[in-house]
C-alpha cells in the first residue's frame, strides 16, 4: 500500500472529527447524536456521520480482533457501546452521575479518553467512553475496543496480556486495502524499553522506566503491575510484539496459547497460573529475556536511519541533503509526527516556507501539543508576514514547553513590526 493511501485511510476518521469539531460552538447545548451496526453503538455530541464512520470503523476492528484472539463473543442482542464528547463540561457531568468516577472529582485531573465496565460482560454492558478532541482517536479506538472485545469473553485475563494485546492493536497501522491491521512498531513503547534495558546492560538505574524482569511482569497482580506502569505498559506490549513478530518460530505458538488456555470466568491470577502451567511451563526464563532484550536493541522502526542521518546532517547545516533523508523517512513511515517535523525543519531552513508549513502542520495534527513544531510553525509564519497565525503557533509553542527565552523575541517581532 502506498504511503499517500496509508495516510489517507489512516486518518480519515479524524479528519471527519476534526472538522464536525469546528462546527461545535460552547454556547450550544450539544445534542446526543447515534449510530447502530451489527455489534456496535455509537453515542456522541460531534454528528450523525461522524457516529456513522465510528461505527464503520469499529466494525471493521471487531473482525480484526477476532482473527488476532482467535476468540468470538457470543452472539446476543446487547451491542458494545461508545461514547465521544466533545463538551468537555457535559463529558466530566457523565462521568460523575453515571459512572461515579472518582478521577474527575479532581478538575486538574480531567483524563482524555477514560475505559469502564458496568452490569456483565457477556451481556457487553460495557463503555467505551472519550473526551474529544483527542489527536490518537483512531489509536485509542483500537487499545479500548480490544479490551471490550476481549473481557466480553474473558472477565479477567491477566494485566500484561490484557494491555499488552490493546497496546499491540493500538500501535498497529490499518491497511485499508487488505482490510486488515498490519503489525507495526510503537515507537513510543519502543524507547521505553531501550531506555530500561540500560539498567541490564550499563547498571544504570533509569528512575522513570526501571526494567523489570519478563516473568515479573507476567506473574504480576495488576496491583503490582500497575506500581511500575510507566515501564509496564511498554514491557506488556514488548513482550506480545517479541511473541508474534520476533524472530524466533519456537515462540511464536505461546501468544496464541496463552490466550486459548484463559477462562471466562476465573480470576485474574487463576488465568494467570494456567498460563505459567500450561503455557510456559517449560519455558527458560533466562533465555527468553537475553533473546527479547537482544532483540529491542537491534530492532530499528520504519525510517529510522533515515531520521538519524538527517539529524546529523542538520548539525552539519547540509539542510537539502537532510531532507531527502528525512522524505525518506516519511515514506517509510507516513504517520510519524517527529518526521514531519524534522522535515518541516529542514525546508524552514532552507526558506521554503510554503513546503514547510504543510510538514509541520502534519506534526501538528498527529501530536497538537508538539511544541517544537509549534514553535517553526510561528516562526514560518513570520517570515510570511501572518502576524495572527504566527502568535497563535508561538504562544501554543510557549504553553506546551519552548522556554519563554525562545518564544518571547519572536513575538516581540510581530508586535513591534517595526
Amino acid at each position: 500500500m502506498s504511503g499517500q493511501a496509508l495516510r489517507a485511510a489512516s486518518f480519515a476518521t479524524t479528519f471527519l472529527w476534526l472538522s464536525a469539531i469546528q462546527s461545535l460552538h460552547s454556547d450550544e447545548k450539544p445534542v446526543w447524536y447515534s449510530a447502530t451496526s451489527q455489534h456496535y453503538v455509537v453515542e456522541s455530541d460531534v454528528s450523525e456521520a461522524f457516529c456513522v464512520g465510528v461505527t464503520e470503523q469499529m466494525e471493521q476492528l471487531y473482525g480484526a480482533y477476532g482473527r488476532l484472539l482467535a476468540l468470538s463473543p457470543p452472539e446476543n442482542d446487547h451491542r458494545f457501546r461508545i461514547e465521544i464528547k466533545a463538551d468537555v463540561n457535559g463529558y466530566i457531568e457523565r462521568q460523575q452521575s453515571e459512572y461515579h468516577n472518582r478521577k474527575f472529582n479532581n478538575p486538574k485531573v480531567i483524563p482524555t479518553f477514560v475505559y469502564h465496565h458496568y452490569g456483565m460482560h457477556s451481556k457487553r454492558n460495557v463503555v467505551c467512553g472519550f473526551r474529544c478532541p483527542d489527536y490518537a482517536l483512531k489509536e485509542h479506538l483500537r487499545h479500548e475496543g480490544l479490551h471490550q472485545y476481549l473481557r466480553s469473553i474473558i472477565n479477567d485475563p491477566p494485566q500484561w496480556l490484557n494491555e499488552g494485546l490493546a497496546e499491540l492493536v493500538e500501535g498497529y497501522q490499518w491497511d485499508a486495502e487488505a482490510n486488515a491491521l498490519r503489525p507495526f512498531i510503537n515507537r513510543g513503547f519502543m524507547r521505553r524499553v531501550r531506555e530500561g534495558i540500560l539498567d541490564v546492560d550499563q547498571g544504570v538505574l533509569n528512575e522513570k522506566y526501571h526494567y523489570v524482569p519478563i516473568r515479573q511482569i507476567i506473574a504480576a497482580s495488576k496491583a503490582d503491575w500497575l506500581k511500575t506502569q510507566e515501564i509496564s505498559y511498554a514491557e506488556s506490549w514488548a513482550i506480545c510484539y517479541f511473541l508474534a513478530h520476533g524472530p524466533h518460530d519456537a515462540y511464536r505458538p505461546l501468544l496464541p496459547s496463552a490466550i486459548k488456555v484463559l477462562q471466562p470466568n476465573a480470576t485474574r491470577q487463576q488465568n494467570t497460573a494456567l498460563i505459567l502451567d500450561r503455557v510456559f511451563q517449560d519455558m527458560d526464563w533466562d533465555l527468553f529475556e537475553e533473546r527479547l532484550l537482544a532483540y529491542y536493541r537491534e530492532l530499528k522502526p520504519p525510517g529510522f536511519e533515515s531520521l538519524v542521518q538527517g539529524q546529523a546532517l542538520m548539525a552539519q547545516k547540509k539542510f537539502a541533503e537532510a531532507e531527502a533523508e528525512f522524505a525518506k523517512a516519511l515514506s517509510a513511515d507516513p504517520d510519524h509526527a517527529p518526521a514531519f517535523y524534522f522535515c518541516g525543519s529542514a525546508r524552514y531552513a532552507q526558506s521554503k516556507f510554503p513546503e514547510a508549513e504543510q510538514d509541520l502542520l502534519g506534526a501538528v495534527e498527529r501530536f497538537p501539543e508538539y511544541s517544537s513544531a509549534l514553535f517553526v510553525l510561528g516562526k514560518v509564519h513570520v517570515y510570511t508576514r501572518n502576524r495572527e497565525q504566527a502568535g497563535k503557533y508561538l504562544r501554543l509553542a510557549k504553553r506546551y514547553g519552548t522556554p519563554a527565552r525562545h518564544v518571547d523575541p519572536w513575538l516581540k517581532r510581530i508586535e513591534n513590526p517595526n
